[in-house]
């Protein structure tokens, strides 16, 4: 409460407020005082709070100037920025690669099944071929480390030409792959020289907390879950039934076109990844080799069958691939986060009071140059390695001194 001498005071003053320029050396500090009183509440706020003591004149450009400084101002209001987007990466274009040699692997789930008079949960893991798009489904029992080394192991059995592996940080993921480096670690040591020729998995991770950069294996986890709960009716299934839905799944996404529809009945037959698997005459999709035209009609079977295959590649790069290479969102040019910018590390799993400070250590520049994963140290020390800059909301401190 105030007090009788307060009141007084605050009316005189507002009675006879002080008239105060613009560029006023106290104007600065009088409305920041206000700013901070009113929890960086708006223009109008503080305006009502300090019309009781001064007549600022052209009070609004005043404010705007100072808000402008305020860190706390920058800190609430700070967003993450996309950087421009960048071109397809290799996994992407390796069109004179087998099926399945770069595949992108994701769980999804829970998926409620019968057991006994009770429900218990299952999961699914996809695996995708990223640059034919194909997709691979494997039942699991849980998510634990156990259950996701035999899934990949069962995958890489029935693909022998997998070489590279691309998913998120969970960490069934995290430890599979240590797992498995432990392993040939081992094999190399006991088997020496003898195990020269074999050919490890490269495990690659995204950054933390940036689905956009598996948007592959996400878009189609989503017509998985469509296909699943359309065979099912939402009804919970048996193990067994579960699992049949998954494969029929499978097939119907391995079925559906890579181009557009063709309007003219002679057009050629639609692009699906399960021709760029099988072909339509023969499951050899890689015969090394240069064909050409005659090789339709040649009495070698062999030799049709990898005419095809050579046809099918061509047309993926013709048609599918200029689809594909087209930039939808993302198309501007972002200023580069540069080491020793302070940016706020945004969680979205907390609330914006909880996120926190930090500085970057390094940048991870990509083939175009531009920066899109960085280190950051925290206020506490530790440090966050390979975060996306679109989870970094950079503060601009050059108008703060």
């Amino acid at each position: 409460m105030r007090s009788r001498a307060q009141k007084a005071n605050c009316s005189y003053a507002s009675r006879n407020p002080a008239i105060l320029p613009n560029n006023h050396p106290l104007v600065d500090v009088l409305i920041q005082h206000h700013h901070d009183l009113n929890f960086h509440m708006g223009t109008a706020t503080t305006i009502s709070d300090i019309r009781d003591r001064a007549w600022i004149i052209f009070i609004r450009k005043a404010i705007d100037r100072v808000r402008s400084k305020c860190f706390e101002c920058k800190r609430l209001k700070a967003k993450p920025v996309m950087p421009l987007m960048g071109q397809l990466p290799e996994a992407r274009l390796a069109f004179d690669s087998r099926p399945f040699t770069h595949v992108g692997v994701d769980c999804f789930g829970p998926l409620l099944v019968k057991f006994g008079r009770g429900t218990v949960k299952r999961y699914g893991m996809i695996f995708t071929c990223l640059t034919y798009r194909a997709v691979q489904i494997e039942l699991l029992n849980d998510l634990s480390l156990d259950q996701c080394i035999m899934a990949v192991r069962r995958f890489v059995i029935n693909r022998v030409v997998t070489r590279f592996l691309y998913s998120d940080n969970g960490l069934n993921f995290v430890g599979a792959k240590n797992m498995m480096d432990k392993d040939v670690k081992e094999m190399q040591y006991k088997l020496g020289e003898y195990s020269a020729n074999y050919e490890n998995v490269l495990w690659r991770f995204i950054p933390a907390y940036s689905p956009w950069m598996g948007g592959s294996w996400e878009r189609l986890i989503q017509s998985i879950k469509k296909s699943v709960n359309y065979i099912l009716k939402s009804t919970i299934p048996r193990e067994d039934v579960l699992r049949n839905a998954l494969m029929e799944a499978q097939s119907q996404i391995n079925r559906r076109p890579l181009t557009h529809l063709p309007v003219d009945p002679e057009d050629p037959k639609l692009l699906t990844p399960n021709m760029m698997l099988f072909g339509e005459e023969d499951k050899d999709v890689t015969a090394p080799g240069v064909f050409t035209e005659n090789d339709v009609c040649s009495r070698l079977y062999s030799r049709r069958a990898h005419h095809l295959t050579s046809s099918l590649v061509k047309r993926w790069y013709k048609e599918y691939l200029p689809d594909i290479i087209r930039r939808k969102k993302w198309y501007k040019n972002t200023k580069d986060v540069e080491v020793d910018d302070l940016v706020i590390l945004v969680e979205p799993d907390e609330s914006r009071s909880l996120w926190k400070l930090g500085r970057v250590m390094k940048v991870y520049p990509g083939p175009d140059t531009i920066v899109r994963v960085v280190d950051v140290k925290l206020s506490n020390g530790s440090i966050k390695s390979k975060r996306s800059v679109g989870r970094l909301a950079v503060l601009d401190l050059k108008s703060s001194t």
